[in-house]
């Protein structure tokens, strides 16, 4: 299947233009526990699934990061204890406390 070259200019383009408008999520994790990290678009649907990640002085980056977002994270030893921050372009969110009493915030 053969495209035109304007077809082709208008795919690099919007490729070029995609990358271009992505942010970088930079989340530093300082508590103890071992948690689940996860980005949602604020409405319900996973854009990244870390997984579940060393907390305790660790950090993780997303380096495609969309406009705006919501950073989930929940501890192991408490699966009901889901917390979120939303996040706005290049943000740079840290967790801190113990399996008590911890909170997000921006770095």
């Amino acid at each position: 299947m053969q495209h035109s070259t304007l077809t082709r200019f208008i795919i690099i383009f919007f490729i070029i233009l995609h990358i271009a408008q992505a942010y970088r999520l930079t989340v530093v994790l300082n508590f103890f526990s071992i948690c689940r990290v996860y980005v949602t678009d604020c409405n319900g649907k996973t854009l990244r699934n870390a997984g579940w990640k060393d907390c305790n002085n660790n950090e993780w980056d997303w380096d495609e990061a969309p406009e705006t977002y919501c950073l989930h994270i929940f501890p192991l030893s408490d699966g009901d204890d889901n917390r979120w921050h939303q996040g706005y372009k290049d943000d740079c969110i840290g967790v801190y406390g113990d399996l008590f009493k911890w909170n997000m915030v921006k770095c």
